[in-house]
Protein backbone atom coordinates (compact mmCIF):
# COMPACT_ATOMS: atom_id res chain seq x y z
CA UNK A 1 0.00 0.00 0.00
CA UNK A 2 1.01 3.61 -0.63
CA UNK A 3 -0.46 6.84 0.66
CA UNK A 4 -2.90 7.16 -2.24
CA UNK A 5 -4.45 3.78 -1.26
CA UNK A 6 -5.40 4.93 2.23
CA UNK A 7 -8.75 6.52 1.43
CA UNK A 8 -9.87 3.34 -0.34
CA UNK A 9 -8.58 1.26 2.57
CA UNK A 10 -10.39 3.41 5.14
CA UNK A 11 -13.68 3.00 3.28
CA UNK A 12 -13.23 -0.77 3.12
CA UNK A 13 -12.41 -0.96 6.82
CA UNK A 14 -15.47 1.12 7.60
CA UNK A 15 -17.63 -1.40 5.79
CA UNK A 16 -16.12 -4.11 7.96
CA UNK A 17 -16.95 -2.13 11.12
CA UNK A 18 -20.53 -1.70 9.93
CA UNK A 19 -20.73 -5.44 9.28
CA UNK A 20 -19.25 -6.31 12.67
CA UNK A 21 -21.69 -3.91 14.34
CA UNK A 22 -24.48 -6.25 13.26
CA UNK A 23 -22.77 -8.96 15.34
CA UNK A 24 -22.14 -6.97 18.53
CA UNK A 25 -23.68 -3.50 18.07
CA UNK A 26 -22.13 -1.58 20.96
CA UNK A 27 -18.59 -2.93 20.69
CA UNK A 28 -18.09 -2.10 17.01
CA UNK A 29 -20.36 0.89 16.44
CA UNK A 30 -18.40 3.21 14.09
CA UNK A 31 -17.91 6.87 14.88
CA UNK A 32 -19.11 9.49 12.42
CA UNK A 33 -15.53 10.51 11.63
CA UNK A 34 -14.08 6.98 11.49
CA UNK A 35 -13.21 7.02 7.77
CA UNK A 36 -11.24 10.27 7.93
CA UNK A 37 -9.46 9.20 11.12
CA UNK A 38 -8.62 5.78 9.69
CA UNK A 39 -7.22 7.28 6.48
CA UNK A 40 -5.01 9.61 8.49
CA UNK A 41 -3.72 6.80 10.70
CA UNK A 42 -2.97 4.60 7.71
CA UNK A 43 -1.04 7.37 5.96
CA UNK A 44 1.19 7.60 9.03
CA UNK A 45 1.97 3.87 8.88
CA UNK A 46 2.54 3.01 5.22
CA UNK A 47 6.22 2.69 4.41
CA UNK A 48 7.42 2.18 8.00
CA UNK A 49 9.89 -0.67 8.59
CA UNK A 50 7.84 -2.12 11.44
CA UNK A 51 4.57 -2.06 9.49
CA UNK A 52 3.50 -4.32 6.61
CA UNK A 53 0.70 -2.48 4.79
CA UNK A 54 -0.30 -4.51 1.75
CA UNK A 55 -3.21 -4.66 -0.67
CA UNK A 56 -4.59 -6.50 -3.67
CA UNK A 57 -7.54 -5.56 -5.84
CA UNK A 58 -9.97 -6.98 -3.28
CA UNK A 59 -8.21 -7.13 0.09
CA UNK A 60 -5.87 -5.34 2.47
CA UNK A 61 -3.84 -6.08 5.56
CA UNK A 62 -1.98 -3.81 7.95
CA UNK A 63 0.35 -5.70 10.28
CA UNK A 64 2.45 -4.06 12.99
CA UNK A 65 5.53 -5.35 14.79
CA UNK A 66 4.65 -5.29 18.48
CA UNK A 67 7.42 -6.89 20.47
CA UNK A 68 7.84 -10.23 18.73
CA UNK A 69 4.29 -10.28 17.40
CA UNK A 70 3.19 -9.70 13.83
CA UNK A 71 0.03 -8.00 15.08
CA UNK A 72 -2.85 -7.94 12.59
CA UNK A 73 -6.01 -5.95 13.29
CA UNK A 74 -6.87 -4.23 10.00
CA UNK A 75 -7.40 -7.20 7.69
CA UNK A 76 -10.38 -7.28 5.35
CA UNK A 77 -11.65 -8.43 1.95
CA UNK A 78 -14.36 -6.75 -0.10
CA UNK A 79 -16.09 -10.09 -0.72
CA UNK A 80 -16.06 -13.17 1.52
CA UNK A 81 -14.99 -15.36 -1.38
CA UNK A 82 -11.51 -13.82 -1.35
CA UNK A 83 -10.48 -14.97 2.13
CA UNK A 84 -8.95 -18.21 0.85
CA UNK A 85 -7.08 -16.55 -2.01
CA UNK A 86 -6.10 -12.88 -1.73
CA UNK A 87 -6.72 -12.76 2.02
CA UNK A 88 -4.52 -15.76 2.75
CA UNK A 89 -1.80 -14.50 0.40
CA UNK A 90 -1.71 -11.09 2.08
CA UNK A 91 -1.49 -12.64 5.53
CA UNK A 92 1.48 -14.78 4.53
CA UNK A 93 3.20 -11.82 2.86
CA UNK A 94 2.72 -9.60 5.92
CA UNK A 95 4.03 -12.36 8.18
CA UNK A 96 7.11 -12.93 6.02
CA UNK A 97 7.80 -9.19 5.87
CA UNK A 98 7.71 -8.68 9.63
CA UNK A 99 9.44 -11.98 10.38
CA UNK A 100 12.46 -10.44 8.65
CA UNK A 101 12.28 -7.67 11.28
CA UNK A 102 12.09 -10.01 14.27
CA UNK A 103 8.51 -11.30 14.48
CA UNK A 104 8.30 -14.83 15.85
CA UNK A 105 4.52 -15.32 15.68
CA UNK A 106 1.46 -13.71 14.10
CA UNK A 107 -1.48 -12.54 16.23
CA UNK A 108 -4.69 -11.87 14.28
CA UNK A 109 -7.98 -10.50 15.60
CA UNK A 110 -11.36 -11.45 14.18
CA UNK A 111 -15.00 -11.55 15.21
CA UNK A 112 -16.42 -14.82 16.47
CA UNK A 113 -19.16 -14.60 13.84
CA UNK A 114 -16.75 -13.84 10.97
CA UNK A 115 -16.81 -17.54 10.18
CA UNK A 116 -15.13 -17.66 6.76
CA UNK A 117 -12.22 -15.52 7.93
CA UNK A 118 -11.82 -17.71 11.00
CA UNK A 119 -11.87 -20.89 8.91
CA UNK A 120 -9.10 -19.47 6.73
CA UNK A 121 -7.00 -18.53 9.77
CA UNK A 122 -7.27 -22.04 11.19
CA UNK A 123 -6.57 -23.51 7.76
CA UNK A 124 -3.43 -21.37 7.55
CA UNK A 125 -2.12 -22.96 10.73
CA UNK A 126 -3.20 -20.49 13.39
CA UNK A 127 -4.94 -21.56 16.59
CA UNK A 128 -7.60 -19.87 18.67
CA UNK A 129 -5.76 -18.32 21.60
CA UNK A 130 -8.06 -15.84 23.33
CA UNK A 131 -11.69 -14.70 23.34
CA UNK A 132 -13.12 -11.39 24.51
CA UNK A 133 -16.40 -11.77 26.40
CA UNK A 134 -18.42 -8.56 26.44
CA UNK A 135 -21.58 -7.18 28.04
CA UNK A 136 -23.15 -3.71 27.85
CA UNK A 137 -23.83 -2.02 31.20
CA UNK A 138 -25.87 1.00 32.18
CA UNK A 139 -23.61 3.74 33.56
CA UNK A 140 -24.64 4.86 37.04
CA UNK A 141 -21.85 7.25 37.90
CA UNK A 142 -19.41 9.76 36.43
CA UNK A 143 -17.00 8.38 33.86
CA UNK A 144 -13.66 7.29 35.31
CA UNK A 145 -10.36 6.45 33.65
CA UNK A 146 -7.36 4.48 34.79
CA UNK A 147 -6.77 1.39 36.89
CA UNK A 148 -9.54 -0.18 38.96
CA UNK A 149 -8.56 -2.90 41.41
CA UNK A 150 -10.79 -4.92 43.69
CA UNK A 151 -10.65 -8.13 45.65
CA UNK A 152 -9.81 -10.81 43.10
CA UNK A 153 -9.88 -8.65 39.99
CA UNK A 154 -8.01 -5.88 38.19
CA UNK A 155 -9.20 -3.73 35.31
CA UNK A 156 -8.57 -0.62 33.25
CA UNK A 157 -11.21 1.92 32.30
CA UNK A 158 -10.68 4.12 29.26
CA UNK A 159 -12.13 5.36 26.00
CA UNK A 160 -12.55 3.06 23.00
CA UNK A 161 -10.39 3.58 19.89
CA UNK A 162 -11.40 6.83 18.14
CA UNK A 163 -12.92 5.04 15.14
CA UNK A 164 -15.66 3.68 17.43
CA UNK A 165 -18.52 5.47 19.17
CA UNK A 166 -19.67 3.53 22.21
CA UNK A 167 -21.11 6.48 24.10
CA UNK A 168 -18.78 6.10 27.07
CA UNK A 169 -15.70 4.35 28.44
CA UNK A 170 -14.95 0.63 28.50
CA UNK A 171 -13.87 -1.48 31.46
CA UNK A 172 -11.22 -3.96 30.29
CA UNK A 173 -10.74 -6.69 32.89
CA UNK A 174 -7.12 -7.76 33.03
CA UNK A 175 -7.58 -10.34 35.79
CA UNK A 176 -10.69 -12.16 37.01
CA UNK A 177 -10.13 -14.45 39.95
CA UNK A 178 -12.00 -17.73 40.46
CA UNK A 179 -14.11 -16.41 43.35
CA UNK A 180 -15.24 -13.15 41.71
CA UNK A 181 -18.86 -13.04 40.57
CA UNK A 182 -19.20 -11.47 37.08
CA UNK A 183 -22.15 -9.45 38.35
CA UNK A 184 -19.84 -7.68 40.81
CA UNK A 185 -17.65 -6.62 37.89
CA UNK A 186 -20.70 -5.25 36.07
CA UNK A 187 -21.73 -3.26 39.14
CA UNK A 188 -18.25 -1.79 39.51
CA UNK A 189 -18.18 -0.88 35.83
CA UNK A 190 -21.58 0.82 36.12
CA UNK A 191 -20.44 2.91 39.11
CA UNK A 192 -17.40 3.94 37.06
CA UNK A 193 -19.55 5.25 34.20
CA UNK A 194 -18.54 2.48 31.80
CA UNK A 195 -20.92 1.35 29.06
CA UNK A 196 -19.23 -1.97 28.24
CA UNK A 197 -17.27 -4.63 30.10
CA UNK A 198 -14.65 -6.71 28.25
CA UNK A 199 -13.28 -9.89 29.86
CA UNK A 200 -10.51 -11.74 27.94
CA UNK A 201 -10.37 -15.50 28.46
CA UNK A 202 -8.26 -18.35 27.12
CA UNK A 203 -10.66 -20.95 25.71
CA UNK A 204 -11.21 -23.86 28.06
CA UNK A 205 -9.08 -22.42 30.85
CA UNK A 206 -11.21 -19.68 32.36
CA UNK A 207 -14.60 -18.54 33.51
CA UNK A 208 -16.59 -19.11 30.33
CA UNK A 209 -19.55 -20.86 31.98
CA UNK A 210 -19.92 -18.16 34.63
CA UNK A 211 -19.66 -15.38 32.06
CA UNK A 212 -22.23 -17.00 29.78
CA UNK A 213 -24.63 -17.47 32.69
CA UNK A 214 -24.24 -13.77 33.54
CA UNK A 215 -25.18 -12.72 30.01
CA UNK A 216 -21.74 -12.12 28.53
CA UNK A 217 -21.06 -13.23 24.96
CA UNK A 218 -17.92 -13.70 22.88
CA UNK A 219 -17.33 -10.88 20.42
CA UNK A 220 -13.64 -10.90 19.41
CA UNK A 221 -11.33 -13.84 18.91
CA UNK A 222 -7.53 -13.89 18.67
CA UNK A 223 -5.62 -16.38 16.57
CA UNK A 224 -1.86 -16.99 16.87
CA UNK A 225 0.71 -18.95 14.93
CA UNK A 226 2.93 -18.87 11.88
CA UNK A 227 0.77 -18.46 8.78
CA UNK A 228 1.27 -20.86 5.92
CA UNK A 229 -0.70 -21.78 2.82
CA UNK A 230 -4.25 -22.61 4.01
CA UNK A 231 -5.54 -26.13 3.61
CA UNK A 232 -9.10 -25.83 2.32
Amino acid sequence: MVSSDCDWAAELLQRRRESYATFTPLLWRPSEVAVAQEAGLLKQQVGLDDVAALRTAHALVVAQLRGNDCFVDDFVVDDEGFWWSEGAELLRAAWEGLRAHGATSARVVSAKKDSLKNEMLVGAGLRLSEQWWVKPVEPAGPAETGAVNGEGFGALIGPPPPVYDLGGPVMFVRYLGPSVVPGDIEARASRSGAVLVVVPQHPGRGREADLAAAGFEVASQWYVGKPGAPAA
